[in-house]
Formats: C-alpha cells, structure tokens, sequence
C-alpha cells in the first residue's frame, strides 16, 4: 500500500478525473464502482446506478445547466471488510440560465466514499452533495 500522503493525492487525482469525463450520464457512472449509491439533494436515495444514471442525465442535457465541483481534501485509507476506503470533500457549484437569460447559482459541499479497485484506481462508491441554502 502507498503511504498516506501518496492515497490522499490519489483520491483527490480520482476526484478530478470523475468530474472530467462526466460529460455524459454514461460516463459519470462508467467511473464508479459496481456497488455505487447516490445521495444527491432534493431528491430520494438512489441505490440503483440506473436511477443515478437518470439524474446525471438531467443534469448533463439541460441546456442552460452546468455542475462543477472540486476537492478541498482527502482522508484515506480505511482497511474495512469491504476493501480499501477513503473519501474526499469539497464544494460543487451548480449553475443553472433559463430561457430568458437569467441566472440562478447554488453552491454547496460534497462528501464522496471511494473504493479502492483491484487495479488499484479509487472509484466513488457513495456520493452525497448538499447547498449551502444561500
């Protein structure tokens, strides 16, 4: 196993690279690990990468819509039962312009648990985001 600052960059590497390539709801749940749930706001928990899958959807294809987010930090790994775990956090910002050019701003946190894979790669296993309600 790496040393700890070494998983730490790792994870927060993993956490990036997710965002990068989720330009599609495909994508998004590509990267995850098999036994990925999703804990989004405004909406129920989502145990199936099918109902997750939907959500990304919407959010990819709304024109006018677009989710960023970055690591803050990165704590890991927790040798558990069910593998290597760790987790990073930060702070997303979903942006969204209406058809007639206004534009509404949330911002908020996020906490995603990764897996470490056989290959050794983190993938998310759970996600959770909130808004800050500002």
């Amino acid at each position: 196993m790496k040393n700890y600052n070494d998983e730490q960059k790792a994870l927060i590497a993993s956490d990036k690279k997710w965002l990068s390539i989720s330009k599609s709801a495909q994508d998004f749940l590509d990267y995850t690990d098999p036994e990925f749930k999703f804990l989004p706001p405004n909406a129920p928990f989502m145990g199936e990468k099918e109902t997750a899958q939907e959500f990304w959807r919407s959010i990819v294809e709304t024109p006018g819509l677009t989710l960023t987010w970055a690591p803050e930090s990165a704590e890991a790994p927790v040798d558990s039962k069910i593998g290597a775990i760790g987790f990073t956090y930060g702070f997303y910002v979903l942006t969204n312009i209406d058809d007639a050019g206004v534009e509404t701003v949330d911002k908020g946190k996020y906490v995603t648990v990764m897996r470490k894979q056989e290959s050794g790669e983190w993938r998310p296993l759970n996600d959770i985001f909130n808004s800050d309600g500002e």
